[in-house]
């Protein structure tokens, strides 16, 4: 067994990255031999790695367009990007749970049914991937979403932009959700609210500022930096710091037992159409640039290294107070 304190710095003709380690245990057993040199990993290695299943129309455009007009748009994109991520999946033999945008079921049955099929869990991720802002807001999406909600009986929930209300949760509760993801905060904030467990999406708490490490709902990744937390599970790190991005379930681990992660197929199967943004500021256009950069390397790293547990999986255990 191997304890140290500090910073190791691996190169090799593929891999050049800083990994910030804190006083932790590492097992040689769990190491791994890449271009002749070992890397060295906590002894957890696992992660919740989730897809938002949505199509670059859903970031694009706007969510009231005629549903038709978007899969024109979208000229078969998500249909290929999913068959290359189940592709993906199957290679490394890894199980990951989809947030899947159902306004994608209308337009290709026989993909959802694949992802089914390959034994990854489906979760829900709203209709028309619109922002909630009212409980109202959020009926109507899942009423939209009836044929895909009878379908796979979803139990899962993410809100587009990882942005809901506390209190909405009643409502999922109601329509027979068991988990939410739509919040920022270590693992160990979990909680259940209106018989609702919510299982935040993993932030890295400094530890020389005085961060409260509280579960907050509508708190963006801004907000969540400027307290002391980087959200690193969001994709838009895993895009924004990439390659660096493929150590974040390591940095993760050392404030989540099991690290909450998610990405978007497009961030990593490219698509070549680009439409003027509704983002219309200069910092919602930047956004938008950052997170679309491609992050194919770190995904595939993420899914050769790291073990994935289902998010359903998770919520069970923590549960009956297993992690």
């Amino acid at each position: 067994m191997y304890s140290f304190t500090g910073f190791a710095l691996l190169k090799s003709t593929k891999i050049s990255e800083m990994k910030i380690f804190d006083t932790l245990r590492f097992d040689q057993r769990n190491s791994t031999w890449i271009n002749g040199e070992r890397l060295l990993y906590p002894q957890v290695r696992m992660c919740a790695l989730s897809i938002d299943l949505e199509s670059w129309v859903h970031r694009q455009t706007s969510c009231t367009l005629d549903s038709k007009y978007k899969k024109e748009l979208d000229q078969g994109y998500i249909e290929r990007a999913t068959l290359n991520l189940l592709s993906l999946l199957n290679k490394y033999n890894r199980k990951v749970t989809f947030f899947v945008v159902s306004e994608i079921f209308d337009w290709y049955p026989d993909v959802i049914q694949r992802i089914k099929e390959h034994g990854h869990e489906i979760a829900y991720h709203t209709h028309t991937h619109r922002r909630i802002k009212t409980k109202q807001e959020l009926v109507e999406e899942i009423r939209k979403s009836k044929n895909f909600i009878q379908e796979f009986e979803p139990i899962g929930f993410r809100a587009p932009e990882a942005k809901i209300r506390a209190e909405y949760l009643e409502i999922l509760a109601k329509y027979g959700f068991k988990y939410d993801s739509s919040s920022y905060g270590t693992l160990d904030t979990s909680t259940k609210i209106h018989g609702i467990r919510e299982i935040p999406i993993s932030t890295f708490r400094f530890w020389f500022l005085n961060s409260s490490g509280d579960l907050n709902f509508q708190q963006s990744a801004i907000k969540k930096m400027l307290i002391g937390e980087l959200p690193l599970g969001s994709g838009f790190f895993m895009s924004t710091l990439d390659p660096i991005a493929r150590i974040l379930p390591s940095l993760l681990s050392f404030h989540n037992k099991v690290p909450v992660l998610f990405v978007h197929p497009w961030q990593i199967i490219t698509y070549k159409t680009f439409l003027p943004t509704y983002k219309n500021t200069m910092f919602k256009r930047i956004e938008l640039s950052l997170y679309s950069r491609k992050c194919l390397g770190s995904f595939v790293y993420l899914l050769r290294y790291f073990q994935t547990i289902l998010m359903k999986d998770l919520a069970y255990k923590l549960e009956i107070g297993e992690i």
